[in-house]
């Protein structure tokens, strides 16, 4: 058995014992349909990895079908199951919400059947935009150094960018955070390219205090995302690698995976009780020092009861708010599992009456001119003011239907936004979205010259975003400013950094510094 047949195979028991798990749960008819939905969903998935050749030739745009599922469907079937809690408790429409998941899913997975027949059709490598992308060194493979450079320059970007601030050098410091989670790629480059790369103990001595000081950095600002970036990019590259990777699997590595699993859930409980530390933290946020933000977080995290007391109340609230996002147990789990926010926009969204939907549209329209750099806007004297628009999607639908105020930042579904708009022609939409995401996602990836399809670096930094967000997002702004601007901005930003990596090694370095481009011509 190879390790890619392994892989998914496990994955489908998990699914399988989850499903099986929710009849003795809960044996009602809603429960049941749901699980059901939910089960034929993460099957066709699993049966489009196994059986298709979409990992194999479109690893990123295959994966981000499979992230979609997880983190929306089969994530919240199998995180339910384990927590032994119905599929449905605490959604408003499960029905409802799963079945517009799952033919979302079903209109991805027949777009990608059509766009990867078409594609075999042409020689897709000696494309303009690949041209284009070649020109800035997306598909060089970086020395160790030159990701030590590029992580240390995105880390100094989350310093001076991290905030709400407005500012041109705040901007040009949040675009370049991405990169702070380069040095976590040299695991990955030294599995690909085996240890000649690098001195591997060493770098990974000095990836440990890196990984130490970014965790640092996430309790200073309250941010779980930026402590978990790094860890997460590694995590689902490797199962990308492992879903793609033909060599026989071993006993040796069976138990490393299983040792693996048991670590994993031993620690999901510390680092469920720091998580929840953070959200009791964070009322302080913005009002005292990085240093006193750690101090309290750790504080909590030593307080059991005041934990039980947070979650207790978070449970009361999920009860008695007109609005809540409590569903996983588990605020890790939480932060990866969407399920919630697309049950919540779409029972708010599809309340909306005609006058409620026309500003919807209007205000769609305004997010996405607010695209635009704000000298654009103001030369073609748009009237658009982006102070006006410090809210989310989320933020603006739920008001509209219940009142709440804006500026929460309540996380939306692009999904339910579509549907209020458009009705059953959002589909038509949907479809385009995907053949574009698919699209710019297969950008960051090539062929070596034995033709072998690899990740580009910029890929593999992107590659939590595809998962998570590659096939929906809060809103449907966000994917146009996603296609539209903060692809090409990345583009730019890393060729731009790449450029003065590589010189900046070379300045330091006796020797000139070569890097193979395995790019087929």
């Amino acid at each position: 058995m190879t390790n890619s047949r392994f892989a998914i195979l496990s994955v489908l028991f998990l699914a399988t014992s989850a499903f099986v798990a929710q009849f003795a749960i809960e044996f009602s008819s809603e429960n049941l349909a749901a699980s059901c939905i939910v089960f034929a969903s993460s099957l066709s998935i699993i049966g489009y990895l196994a059986w298709s050749r979409g990992l194999e030739n479109n690893p990123l745009s295959t994966f981000s079908i499979f992230g979609f599922c997880l983190t929306t469907q089969m994530g919240a079937l199998i995180a339910q199951s384990i927590y032994w809690t119905p599929l449905i408790k605490d959604l408003r429409q499960p029905l409802v919400t799963f079945s517009v998941l799952a033919t979302a899913q079903l209109i991805a997975l027949c777009t990608h059947m059509t766009y990867r027949l078409l594609g075999d059709k042409k020689d897709s490598q000696s494309s303009i935009a690949r041209n284009i992308l070649k020109s800035f060194n997306i598909y060089q493979i970086p020395s160790v150094n030159v990701l030590w450079i590029l992580g240390l320059i995105g880390f100094v970007g989350f310093i001076f960018g991290y905030g709400d601030g407005t500012s041109t050098f705040t901007k040009i410091n949040q675009g370049i955070m991405f990169l702070a989670w380069a040095p976590y790629l040299i695991p990955m480059y030294i599995l690909q390219q085996g240890p000649s790369y690098c001195n591997k103990k060493l770098h990974f001595i000095l990836l440990s205090v890196y990984a130490t000081l970014i965790v640092l950095l996430g309790l200073a600002v309250n941010a779980r995302g930026i402590m978990l970036s790094g860890f997460i990019t590694v995590a689902l590259f490797a199962l990308l690698s492992t879903f793609r990777s033909q060599k026989k699997i071993s006993q040796s590595l069976i138990i490393k995976l299983l040792m693996g699993a048991i670590v994993l859930g031993a620690l999901s409980i510390p680092l469920s009780e720091v998580a929840t530390a953070m959200v009791i933290a964070r009322k302080a946020r913005g009002t005292v020092s990085a240093t006193k933000m750690i101090e309290d977080t750790i504080y909590y995290v030593q307080q059991p009861s005041v934990l039980q007391a947070r979650r207790e109340k978070d449970s009361t609230d999920a009860r008695t708010k007109v609005y809540d996002e409590t569903y996983l147990a588990n605020p890790l789990l939480a932060r990866l599992i969407e399920t919630k926010f697309h049950d919540n926009t779409l029972y708010f969204a599809l309340s909306l009456d005609d006058r409620q939907t026309n500003d919807l549209s209007q205000i769609t329209i305004d997010f996405i001119i607010a695209i635009l750099p704000t000298p654009i806007i103001t030369l073609l004297h748009l009237k658009i003011d982006k102070d006006n628009l410090q809210f989310s999607m989320g933020d603006y639908i739920t008001n509209m239907s219940v009142g709440t105020p804006l500026g929460g930042y309540k996380t939306g579904s692009m999904l339910a936004q579509g549907l209020a708009l458009f009705g059953s022609l959002f589909v038509v939409l949907y479809i385009l979205i995907c053949y574009f995401m698919f699209k710019i996602m297969d950008l960051h990836t090539f062929k070596t010259n034995n033709n072998h399809v690899m990740v580009s670096a910029l890929g593999m930094l992107a590659i939590w975003k595809f998962f998570q967000y590659g096939l929906t997002a809060e809103s449907i702004h966000h994917v146009v400013s996603n296609i539209f601007r903060v692809f090409p901005q990345n583009i730019i930003i890393y060729g731009l950094m790449y450029f003065i990596a590589v010189k900046i090694v070379q300045l330091f370095s006796t020797n000139r510094l070569h890097i193979n481009t395995p790019v087929s011509r």
